[in-house]
């Protein structure tokens, strides 16, 4: 399943149902969350590089997850039959 999460609120959430398979992408204001994680979960996480370049945030605060594109994002749900947007 791909998770896909707009706020912490959403992210907490999700994190309660995300299993070693899945993979979660931060977008719109989670994005911030990217730069405050120093530990990944047990699955892959993604963050929107627009979404880091509008919140004028650098690729290089990112830690723990992984930057991707537009592009990236498409292939994500491709790879995953599923997803839930969490807001």
């Amino acid at each position: 399943m791909l998770h896909i999460i707009k706020n912490e609120v959403g992210f907490r959430r999700a994190q309660e149902y995300a299993s070693s398979q899945d993979a979660t992408i931060l977008l719109q204001d989670a994005t911030y969350l990217a730069t405050l994680l120093t530990q990944a979960p047990n699955h892959a996480i993604f963050v929107l590089r627009e979404d880091l370049q509008a919140r004028g945030l650098e690729e290089n605060s990112v830690k723990v997850v992984q930057v991707t594109d537009f592009k990236g994002f498409v292939s994500l749900t491709e790879q995953h039959e599923t997803s839930i947007t969490w807001d």
